[in-house]
């Protein structure tokens, strides 16, 4: 009788049960994070609702920016843990889930086994890619809305738009969640190794949120606000003597508006900070100890010519601001999906 030595490719290929088991685990493995990740959203909604629905902002003596101490305990406890609830719960299934079950079953040939059966590479992918988005479009959305119409309306009174948690609105969670899923499935067809994978996805959305949050204010025309750097005038002492005196002026923006440029000018061209710094020095008169009014000397005649510039985006642009970064978030996301799309086919499994 003869037998017939395994070849190397049949010995480290995983057996047929092994590779069943693995590949069930793994699809599994997103459906459970999903829904741990579903009941904390449920659970911590439900206690922020029940928390805020008897407290009214308005029954406090509200001040501008300084709301009272009453106002900004545990409440505002409640917006961090809102924030970051709102801010990792979608992330959490791509850099957990997605891009490591992807790269596990690329480095174990599970992926191998089930294209030798009758999955094409494209749906292979579609399997595990389109579940990912379905279940972090929905944590997203969830979160997103919950945060924009429970919480904010209670923590943000005095500040409306609240420009600081632009982020955290639902069209831009969604359009981040969307963009992270596909890029942590490119990733793991890139490094094929599950830690490595999610490490790089972890640093891809940080770096999303950062540039995000700092390119925003850009994406719609801005407007620009403008006034002298020093307000001159003459004032009279209680001794009858007459001195001029001198203050910092700010340009008139609207209220609730999110100023992201400040730049002065002189003559039109813009100077350093530094510089105006430097006349404010000859500004002063000899041993100047602060206070105002004060005589101006010649030097003053430098910074009476500079005028002082912000840029902002007014109130009104929240929304529609957020709308823009939401449809060029999703014009990333397809970019992403060509690049899979052409990858795939030269993918060695």
């Amino acid at each position: 009788m003869t037998t017939t030595a395994a070849s190397p490719s049949d010995t480290n290929r995983p057996s047929l049960k092994r590779q069943l088991r693995g590949a069930l685990n793994l699809e599994s493995r997103l459906l459970r994070l999903s829904l741990v990740l579903l009941l904390i959203e449920v659970t911590w909604w439900t206690f922020a609702w029940l928390y805020l629905r008897g407290f009214n902002p308005s029954s406090h003596a509200i001040l501008s920016t300084n709301p009272p101490s009453a106002f900004f305990g545990t409440v505002s406890k409640i917006q961090g843990i809102s924030g970051v609830l709102v801010a990792v719960t979608p992330a959490l299934l791509a850099i957990l889930s997605l891009g490591p079950s992807i790269a596990l079953q690329l480095r174990d040939k599970s992926a191998s086994f089930s294209l030798t059966q009758v999955l094409t590479r494209s749906r292979w992918l579609a399997l595990r890619l389109v579940p990912a988005l379905i279940m972090g479009t929905a944590l997203s959305l969830v979160s997103g809305l919950a945060y924009n119409f429970l919480v904010g309306p209670h923590l943000l009174s005095w500040q409306r738009p609240a420009w600081a948690y632009f982020m955290l609105i639902a069209p831009v969670v969604v359009g981040v969640t969307v963009l992270l899923t596909l890029i942590a499935a490119l990733l793991a067809l890139l490094i094929k190794e599950s830690l490595t994978t999610s490490a790089a996805t972890l640093i891809v959305y940080l770096s999303i949120l950062l540039l995000g949050f700092g390119f925003y204010p850009y994406l719609l025309p801005a407007k620009t606000a403008t006034s002298p750097y020093l307000l001159v005038g003459k004032v009279a002492l209680p001794s009858g003597k007459i001195i001029t005196q001198i203050e910092l002026s700010s340009p008139n923006t609207p209220q609730n508006s999110s100023v992201f440029s400040e730049s002065y000018l002189l003559h039109g061209k813009s100077i350093p900070y530094q510089r105006i710094q430097i006349e404010t020095e000859k500004c002063l008169p000899p041993n100047f100890s602060g206070g105002m009014p004060h005589s101006l000397s010649p030097g003053c005649k430098f910074l009476r010519s500079i005028t002082f510039r912000q840029e902002y985006q007014p109130a009104n642009n929240f929304y529609p601001l957020a709308w823009t970064l939401f449809g060029v978030l999703l014009l990333l996301s397809a970019l992403v999906y060509v690049g899979i799309a052409l990858y795939l086919p030269r993918l060695q499994l």
